[in-house]
């Protein structure tokens, strides 16, 4: 099931959302690696991802957002997908740390 995310609550969403799955392996626009997920901060429209355990593998994805939908199965977040306000998708899908 997919779920909208309204833009007012986005960052109380994206804070709980690091925190609920801080350091799950996170696949970037169906890339078949995956990294650890540091965390996701929204700071009015502007959404900055951090992935990376470490130095040698961090990375940051900055999207200045227009929409964000959460995709859901029996309760529990599968994918993040943020749409940009220039049309541009990051899609965040989730592995849980025991699927690593």
């Amino acid at each position: 099931m997919q779920k909208e995310i309204a833009p007012k609550d986005w960052g109380s969403f994206f804070e709980s959302f690091t925190m609920t799955h801080d350091h799950w392996r996170v696949s970037v626009d169906g890339e078949n690696s995956s990294i650890p997920l540091e965390g996701i901060v929204a700071r009015g429209s502007r959404i900055d991802i951090h992935l990376g355990a470490d130095i040698s593998n961090h990375r940051r994805i900055t999207v200045e957002a227009a929409r964000v939908l959460v995709e859901q199965r029996d309760g529990s977040e599968e994918s993040v997908l943020i749409e940009a306000t220039d049309g541009h998708r990051v899609a965040l899908r989730l592995r849980a740390p025991a699927d690593t």
